[in-house]
């Protein structure tokens, strides 16, 4: 059986392409498939794969897209959208795996004609990310729409969480399966050995992950202002409002704050040794959304300080040890439980409780056997 998946992101080792390498894998390890084709954007990132002659990457070349404009951004998500499902139709595949955060990935399967078993994976509900405005409403709704008839034509439908489970359900009737993110079992394994640190008279708080709208990082900046003789905060990672916190870095003239950049996940290890806290923040807009990157935090046996709205990510962290969890959005509780979260004694117990939970709860690929178990029965009622 040949197996195309279809991402609108780049294999490039953050938490899209982790998803789709673990489904990749084990598809090829579960013998449900003999041979995977991956079709997504290019990267300059793909030596974290698998050496499988059984799976193949194709990276399409896609223009960077111009996020700033919603028309424009819509026009070329469209665009890259045919050209990635007209590049994986050449593979003649029996499964076509379609994952999305990118809605718009969705409309060639309204005008294909289904000659293939699809599986839909729902990795971010996005079309509720528009709220507020009459304009993102309509966003909203629209969204929403091509969601349902691109469902209709889903031989089966996935999502990472409870509340995206019930979200789908109330939208289209159909009740998808739960495929949760985590992390996988070798990044684990690496994470685990990292050992636990004396915290330094100067706190070393970093942030790794996407530098997007949704992290909201501007309190960051604000932070090592106000924390400018004891703090050092490094921002790893890259994104639309990189350049905007680094001008207003210069423009408060701090010396403290230290961004990074993108770097490969092999180097992550010995950026987090250095590190007293971990940092995350997801804006109130995003309440479905779980970062993955905060597993890989919770694996390191550092304290962790989160910024979360109430919703599925709450859900999940308040269950681990060294953790504080503060309103996003609420500066003066953010400087309160920063105050918390240094004063704290982080001890060896609470890193294995941590992992602990991790290993039974959170392993990306025990839970892709689970959800490739339920696709193994859906293959057997098409085939």
């Amino acid at each position: 059986m040949k197996v195309t998946i279809v991402s609108s992101f780049p294999m490039d080792g953050k938490a899209t392409s982790n998803r789709v390498k673990v489904f990749a894998e084990q598809l090829l390890i579960e013998n449900l498939a003999n041979s995977v084709t991956i079709v997504c954007p290019s990267s300059d990132n793909h030596n974290f794969l698998t050496q499988d002659n059984n799976l193949k990457l194709v990276d399409i070349n896609l223009n960077e897209i111009n996020k700033k404009n919603y028309f424009i951004r819509a026009y070329h998500e469209l665009s890259h959208a045919f050209k990635l499902f007209n590049n994986a139709k050449k593979n003649n595949p029996d499964v076509l795996l379609v994952t999305v955060p990118s809605v718009l990935l969705l409309i060639p399967i309204l005008f294909s004609k289904k000659s293939y078993f699809i599986a839909l994976d729902i990795r971010d509900i996005v079309w509720n990310y528009f709220s507020g405005n009459i304009f993102n409403v309509f966003i909203n709704k629209i969204l929403s729409v091509i969601f349902k008839y691109a469902i209709k034509k889903s031989n089966i439908i996935s999502v990472t969480n409870n509340m995206e489970k019930k979200q789908v359900l109330e939208l289209s009737g159909i009740e998808p399966i739960i495929a949760a993110n985590g992390i996988s079992s070798q990044t684990f394994d690496s994470l685990s050995k990292i050992k636990l640190k004396e915290q330094t008279k100067k706190v070393n708080l970093t942030y790794i992950g996407n530098v997007g709208i949704a992290q909201e990082l501007e309190c960051l900046i604000q932070l090592a202002n106000d924390y400018s003789h004891n703090m050092e905060v490094t921002i790893i990672g890259d994104g639309s409002r990189q350049s905007y916190l680094k001008k207003l870095a210069r423009k408060t003239n701090l010396k403290n704050i230290n961004f990074v950049g993108k770097i490969s996940p092999f180097f992550l290890s010995e950026h987090i040794e250095k590190s007293d806290i971990l940092f995350a923040q997801i804006g109130i807009n995003f309440s479905s959304a779980v970062p993955t990157k905060i597993f890989e935090y919770f694996a390191s046996s550092r304290k962790v300080l989160l910024g979360l709205p109430d919703g599925q990510a709450k859900e999940i962290f308040k269950d681990f040890s060294g953790v504080k969890i503060f309103p996003v959005g609420k500066y003066n509780e953010l400087k309160e439980s920063f105050e918390i979260i240094r004063n704290l004694t982080f001890v060896p117990e609470m890193a294995e409780k941590n992992k602990n939970i991790l290993k039974h709860k959170f392993i990306r690929e025990n839970n892709a056997k689970f959800y490739l178990n339920t696709l193994k029965d859906s293959f057997k009622q098409h085939f």
